[in-house]
């Protein structure tokens, strides 16, 4: 009777365990319905180009996320979107700030005080001087705005930079794919939170939220967005002078 009921108590265990193991296998997503990329890559500076795909992370950089500043920055998460040769394309996990692309007027991407920005002061305070060395200047088109046709101004070469409208294209094949939510840095720079935001907030959730292109939206006083209203792009866009505008740099790097 005794080796009946032990045999019982095992079969329960094993049983058990394989619950666990099926439901942690199928779980895509966290608890703010985030999706989660692949795989993780390697938290090293030096990667194998063999590890390098489209959709999986590497921790390049630092940046403040966590709202504790007085912890210092967290290491940065990028999600690879491209490979070509000894370089790739990244974009961050996460929408890691807020900040206004340029006073109200007239603006382009060269002309923008976004752009300023992340090549300058990002590029300086994010990176060590030997990961800045692995941050390639990429020839930039600027296209025209899609639907407005407002036009996206003189090619750039840039260190960082935001995606276009057609690169969002290319690279998110539906809007879920483009899908981003906010650090709780960024959480805390919100003027504003409604009452549905604030009860996710307060059951551990993130906030989803669009993020700011440097294609020109309705106007030369607007810039497009990705993420919208469960619409992969928003072509009319906010206005330049918005401090909300939610901020995904991307820049390409080696691998070696």
């Amino acid at each position: 009777m005794g080796k009946k009921i032990a045999a019982v108590i095992i079969v329960m265990v094993v049983c058990a365990v394989g619950v666990v193991l099926w439901s942690l296998a199928g779980k895509e997503k966290n608890q703010s319905g985030e999706k989660v990329p692949s795989a993780l890559g390697t938290t090293k500076q030096e990667w194998k180009e063999e590890e390098i795909a489209p959709d999986k992370l590497i921790i390049f950089g630092t940046y403040e996320q966590d709202g504790n500043e007085d912890n210092g920055k967290e290491p940065l998460e990028w999600i690879i979107l491209d490979k070509h040769d000894d370089k790739m394309l990244v974009i961050t996990r996460y929408i890691i700030d807020s900040h206004r692309y340029n006073i109200r007027e007239d603006t382009t991407w060269e002309t923008s005080e976004m752009r300023e920005w992340l090549n300058g002061e990002v590029l300086e305070e994010t990176f060590t001087e030997e990961e800045r060395e692995r941050i390639l200047s990429s020839e930039l088109e600027n296209p025209d705005n899609p639907d407005s046709l407002v036009e996206g101004g003189n090619a750039t070469i840039d260190y960082i930079f935001l995606l276009s409208t057609e690169e969002v294209i290319e690279y998110f094949e539906k809007p879920s794919d483009a899908k981003a939510y906010k650090t709780a840095y960024v959480v805390d720079k919100m003027v504003f939170i409604n009452d549905e935001n604030q009860e996710k907030l307060d059951n551990g959730e993130k906030l989803a939220a669009g993020w700011t292109l440097r294609t020109p939206g309705l106007d030369s006083m607007h810039v497009s967005g990705a993420y919208s209203y469960g619409s992969l792009l928003n072509t009319s866009g906010n206005e330049v002078s918005n401090n909300s505008n939610n901020i995904r740099p991307a820049m390409w790097i080696t691998i070696e």
